[in-house]
C-alpha cells in the first residue's frame, strides 16, 4: 500500500528552488526580449531586402517560424535524455549560433554570387527558427515546474510583461537608429548584439532547477501523446482553443498594418510607430493579467480577449475615408492588449488543465497544431480572401474594409471554440468585466498578490492595512486566510480590514471561530465585527462571552448583543455593568445602554456614579451616556471639551445654561456646585413633563444623594443635568411657539 502511494506522489521543487528558478527565468526572459528585438521577422526581412533577396525568398524567410514547428518532436526526445533546462539552453545556444550566420551574408557577397548570399541568410534564419521550435518544447513544462497553481497566472503574465517591455524599449532604440542610419553594417552590428545577448540568456536557462517529472513525461511515445491530446475532451478543446486564439491575431494584426500603410498611404516610419503601440498594449495586458488571472481564472479572460478582436476588425471594416490617428492608435493598442492576453491566458489555461505527466507531449502538439492552423490561416486564408476581393474589382481602402468584414464573421466560430473550453474554478465574465473597469478592485488584487509574496509578519501587516484602506470585498478570502497566522498583529489587522467590507458566510464562520478560541487575543475584535455586521448566528457565542475572564471580550459582547437585538441578554448585561469594577466593562456597559435607547437605564448609570471610585474618564463616559439617552450627547460633549481645555470658560458657559433654566444668576463655581440637582429637575418639570426620558431622569435624580460626590464630580452632575434640561426646554418651547 505504501509503495503504491509513493508512486502516486507528484515530485515538486522546494519553495527555495522554485524562487531560484523564477528569478533565473525572469532574468532570461528580459534578456531574451532584447535579443528578439534585434532578430524579429520584420528586421530580418529588411536585412534580406538590403542583401538582395527576391520576394519569393522573403516569403520563405517569413514562413520559417511556422514551418519549423514540425521539428518540435526533436525537442521531446532531447528532453527525455537531458531534461527541460539543459535541452532548452542548448537549443537556444544553437538558435543564436544560427543567427550569427546571418551576419556573414555581406562578407559572402564579396567573393560569391547572389545565390550564396541568399542561401547564407536563409540557412541562418532557418536554423534560428528551427532551434526555437526545438527549445520551445520545454517552455510551458518548465514554467509549470517552478510555479504552483496559486501563482502560475501571475508568473506567466509577469514574464510577458518583462519580455514585451524589453522588446518595446529595444525597438524604440532600433527605430531611432534606423531613422538616421540604414547601412548594412548597422544591421550586422544589431544582429550580432542580439546573438551575443542570446548566448548569455541561454546560459541562464541551464541553471533553472527541475524535478524528474518532465523526463518521465517525455518518455511517453509520440503516438501515445498524440492519442492523449485528441482523445481526452478537455485536452482536445484546449488544442482547438489554442489554434483559435493564435489564428485570431494572425488574421487581424498583420493586415491592420497593411491597411494603414496601403489603405491610407502613411510612411514606413509612421507604420512602425503604430507597431510599437501593439507592444505597449501587450505590456499593459501583462500587467493586468499578472494581477487578476490567478483570481478570476484564465478562461473568462480568454473569452474577453478574443472578443476584443471584434472591436478591432469591426472598426477596420467600417474604416473612415480619412485617417484618424488617435482612434487608430487606440485600435493598435487594443489589438496588442488582446494578443498578449490570449498568449498569456492560453499558457495559463494549459498549465491549469493539463496534468504534469502529460505536459511535455501535450505542449508539443498544442504548439504544433496551433502554429500550423495559425500559419495556414495567416498565409493561405488571408491570401485567398485578398485574392477573391481583388478579383471582384476592389482596391485600396475598400479592399481592406471587405477583408476585415469577412474576418469579423470568421471570428465568430473562433470565439465559439474558446467558449467550449472546460470551465475551471473561475469568475463569471460579467464580473471580470466589472473588475477591469474598477480601479479600486484592481488595486486590491495588486495588494493581495503582494501579500501572498510577503516574507515576514511586518510586510503582511503593511499589506493588510492597505487592504483595509482600499475596503474592497475582493480581499475577503485573502484576509480570512490571514486569520490563520500565528502572529497576533497580523490577525488583528486582518480583522480590522474585514470590518470594512461586506463579507459572506465563510468569513462569518471564521469570525465565530475567532470568537470561540481567541480569548485574551482576537475574540473581542471578532465580537465587535459580528455585532456591527448583524450576524445573528453569533448570539449564543456572544452570550457565552459574557462569562469570560477577558474584560475586553466581555465589554464587546455586551455591545454586540444589544446591536443584534438580543433582549434576553439585557438583564445579564445590566447585572454585569452594576457588579463590575473594571473600567472597560463599565464603559462598554454604558455604550450598550446607549444602543438599547432605553432611558430606564439612566438610574443604573447614576447608581454606578454614586458608588464612586471611578476614574475621571470613566465618569465622563457615564455622564455622556446619560446625555445620549436624553438625546443631548453632543451638547454635553461640547461642555466637557470646553471645561477640559479651559475650566473657567467651561464653568462660565455652564452658569449661563443654569440661569436660562432656573432664572437665578450664578456668581461663581462654588454656587454652581451647591445647587441641588432636584432643583434643576423642578425648574424644567413644567416644560418637559411629557418627555418620556424626563420621568426616568427625574425619578433617578430624586432617588440618589449627591452630597457625597467630590467637587468636580458634583460639578459635572450639575452640568450634565443643566445642559440636558435647558437645551431640551428651549427646543420644546421653540417648537410650541412655531406651532402657534
Amino acid at each position: 500500500m505504501s509503495t503504491d502511494k509513493a508512486k502516486r506522489i507528484i515530485p515538486q521543487l522546494s519553495r527555495r528552488d522554485r524562487l531560484k528558478g523564477q528569478r533565473l527565468f525572469q532574468r532570461y526572459i528580459t534578456l531574451n526580449g532584447i535579443s528578439i528585438a534585434f532578430l524579429m521577422n520584420e528586421f530580418l526581412i529588411l536585412y534580406g531586402i538590403k542583401n538582395g533577396l527576391t520576394d519569393p525568398e522573403i516569403a520563405v524567410l517569413a514562413s520559417f517560424m511556422h514551418l519549423t514547428m514540425a521539428f518540435m518532436p526533436i525537442g521531446k526526445r532531447v528532453i527525455h535524455r537531458y531534461g527541460l533546462s539543459k535541452s532548452w539552453s542548448v537549443a537556444w545556444f544553437l538558435r543564436y549560433l544560427s543567427g550569427s550566420v546571418i551576419v556573414l551574408a555581406p562578407l559572402v557577397g564579396r567573393f560569391a554570387p547572389q545565390w550564396a548570399v541568399s542561401g547564407t541568410i536563409l540557412l541562418g534564419a532557418f536554423g534560428f527558427a528551427l532551434f526555437r521550435s526545438v527549445g520551445l518544447m520545454a517552455e510551458s513544462p518548465l514554467m509549470g515546474e517552478i510555479t504552483t497553481s496559486r501563482d502560475q497566472g501571475r508568473f506567466i503574465s509577469g514574464n510577458w510583461m518583462r519580455a514585451q517591455g524589453a522588446n518595446f524599449f529595444t525597438m524604440v532604440l532600433i527605430i531611432a537608429v534606423m531613422r538616421f542610419y540604414s547601412h548594412v553594417w548597422i544591421y550586422q552590428v544589431m544582429i550580432a548584439i542580439g546573438c551575443l545577448n542570446g548566448f548569455y540568456s541561454a546560459s541562464l536557462l541551464a541553471k533553472v532547477p527541475e524535478t524528474e517529472a518532465p523526463r518521465a513525461s517525455a518518455r511517453t511515445p509520440v503516438m501515445e501523446s498524440l492519442k492523449i491530446s485528441f482523445s481526452r475532451k478537455r485536452y482536445r478543446r484546449t488544442l482547438f482553443a489554442w489554434a483559435a486564439g493564435f489564428s485570431s491575431f494572425v488574421l487581424v494584426l498583420p493586415f491592420s498594418t497593411v491597411l494603414i500603410k496601403n489603405g491610407y498611404g502613411i510612411s514606413d516610419h509612421t507604420a512602425l510607430m503604430f507597431s510599437l503601440l501593439i507592444l505597449l498594449g501587450g505590456v499593459s495586458a501583462a500587467v493586468v493579467n499578472s494581477g487578476i488571472s490567478d483570481r478570476v481564472g484564465p478562461r473568462p479572460l480568454l473569452i474577453i480577449y478574443i472578443c476584443g478582436f471584434f472591436i478591432v476588425s469591426g472598426y477596420w471594416a467600417l474604416a473612415p475615408d480619412n485617417f484618424q490617428p488617435a482612434i487608430a492608435a487606440f485600435i493598435f493598442f487594443l489589438a496588442g492588449f488582446m494578443k498578449t492576453g490570449i498568449n498569456v491566458g492560453i499558457s495559463h489555461y494549459f498549465l491549469s488543465v493539463v496534468e504534469t505527466r502529460d505536459r511535455v507531449g501535450i505542449s508539443m502538439f498544442a504548439r504544433m497544431f496551433g502554429g500550423a492552423v495559425a500559419g495556414i490561416a495567416g498565409s493561405v486564408g488571408s491570401a485567398t480572401i485578398i485574392t477573391l476581393l481583388q478579383s471582384s474589382g476592389l482596391t485600396g481602402l475598400p479592399l481592406y474594409r471587405g477583408y476585415f468584414f469577412i474576418i469579423f464573421l470568421i471570428l465568430i466560430p473562433l470565439t465559439v471554440l474558446m467558449l467550449l473550453l472546460e470551465p475551471l474554478k473561475e469568475w463569471r465574465i460579467r464580473s471580470v468585466l466589472s473588475l477591469l473597469f474598477s480601479m479600486r478592485d484592481l488595486k486590491a488584487l495588486y495588494v493581495m498578490n503582494r501579500l501572498e509574496q510577503s516574507e515576514g509578519s511586518e510586510e503582511e501587516v503593511e499589506h493588510v492595512d492597505q487592504l483595509q484602506h482600499i475596503a474592497s470585498s475582493l480581499g475577503e478570502s485573502t484576509l480570512r486566510g490571514m486569520l490563520e497566522s500565528y502572529r497576533l498583529p497580523v490577525r488583528v489587522h486582518a480583522l480590522r480590514a474585514l470590518r470594512q467590507i461586506d463579507f459572506g458566510e465563510k468569513t462569518e464562520k471564521a469570525l465565530l471561530q475567532e470568537l470561540r478560541c481567541g480569548e485574551f487575543t482576537t475574540a473581542w475584535t471578532a465580537a465587535e465585527i459580528l455585532g456591527e455586521h448583524g450576524v445573528k448566528t453569533s448570539i449564543p457565542d456572544l452570550r457565552r462571552g459574557l462569562d469570560s475572564q477577558d474584560p475586553f471580550l466581555v465589554g464587546k459582547c455586551m455591545v454586540a448583543l444589544v446591536q443584534l437585538g438580543d433582549r434576553e441578554s439585557y438583564p445579564r448585561i445590566r447585572e454585569i455593568f452594576l457588579r463590575s469594577e473594571n473600567p472597560r466593562i463599565i464603559i462598554h456597559g454604558a455604550n450598550a445602554f446607549i444602543q438599547m435607547k432605553d432611558p430606564a437605564r439612566i438610574s443604573d448609570i447614576l447608581e454606578k456614579l454614586r458608588v464612586g471610585g471611578l476614574y475621571a474618564r470613566v465618569a465622563d463616559e457615564l455622564f455622556s451616556a446619560i446625555a445620549s439617552l436624553c438625546g443631548r450627547e453632543r451638547d454635553f460633549y461640547h461642555f466637557l471639551r470646553e471645561y477640559t481645555l479651559d475650566p473657567e470658560q467651561g464653568i462660565a458657559g455652564l452658569g449661563m445654561e443654569i440661569e436660562q433654566l432656573t432664572g437665578e444668576r450664578m456668581r461663581d463655581a462654588g454656587q454652581i456646585r451647591e445647587l441641588q440637582p432636584v432643583f434643576l429637575i423642578e425648574s424644567a418639570a413644567p416644560a418637559l413633563r411629557d418627555e418620556k426620558w424626563f420621568g426616568y431622569l427625574s425619578d433617578s435624580v430624586r432617588q440618589h444623594n449627591f452630597e457625597t460626590f467630590e467637587d468636580e464630580l458634583r460639578l459635572k452632575v450639575v452640568g450634565c443635568l443643566a445642559i440636558i434640561l435647558n437645551i431640551s426646554k428651549q427646543r420644546r418651547s421653540g417648537a410650541d411657539l412655531s406651532g402657534d
